[in-house]
């Protein structure tokens, strides 16, 4: 759930989570795992609010979280995704969200209740992927098919390890 769940004291699939730290606060604490972990394939929106950098959208659907955020500040460049649109964060019909997450800069649309009505809707909203997305999609397949899922799974267990011991060194 990039850029952050941990803050949230609100379940995203009942309301809208909102977190009040400071932007510097965030950027020095909650963002940080996530730059550690910017080279992954692929990537999941939050859908909470962080009131310090855009108080009125949930990440999913914020041009600032997405743009300024998520693809600059982390570094994200992978494929990304959202939370499942139909959860209770999101206001507005199932066509409205998908646009405005598009819109803001995800890559493809989630939808995971089973619904076939919302699944008709979202497939009735959302467009082929654009160039970007498709690009990035092939990159993220590329990396993920052309590699064992041994070697995937070390990588990112390193890279989990480098975070929790702030020396780096890992706990091999």
């Amino acid at each position: 759930h990039i850029p952050g769940h941990g803050r949230a004291t609100v379940d995203s699939h009942l309301d809208v989570p909102r977190v009040t730290a400071s932007g510097k606060e965030l950027r020095a604490v909650d963002f940080v795992p996530f730059q550690a972990l910017a080279s992954q394939p692929l990537g999941m929106t939050a859908h909470v609010v962080f009131e310090a950098l855009d108080a009125d959208n949930v990440a999913t659907v914020s041009k600032t979280m997405i743009g300024d955020i998520i693809r600059g500040e982390i570094g994200f460049d992978g494929f990304l995704m959202t939370d499942d649109i139909g959860m209770d964060a999101l206001q507005g019909c199932i066509a409205a969200r998908c646009e405005a997450a598009l819109a803001a800069g995800c890559d493809a649309i989630l939808h995971c209740s089973g619904d076939f009505d919302e699944m008709r809707q979202v497939a009735a909203a959302v467009p082929p992927l654009t160039d970007a997305a498709q690009s990035r999609w092939q990159s993220a397949a590329a990396r993920i098919s052309s590699a064992d899922a041994m070697v995937i799974a070390g990588e990112l267990a390193k890279q989990l390890s480098d975070l929790i011991d702030p020396t780096g060194m890992g706990s091999s």
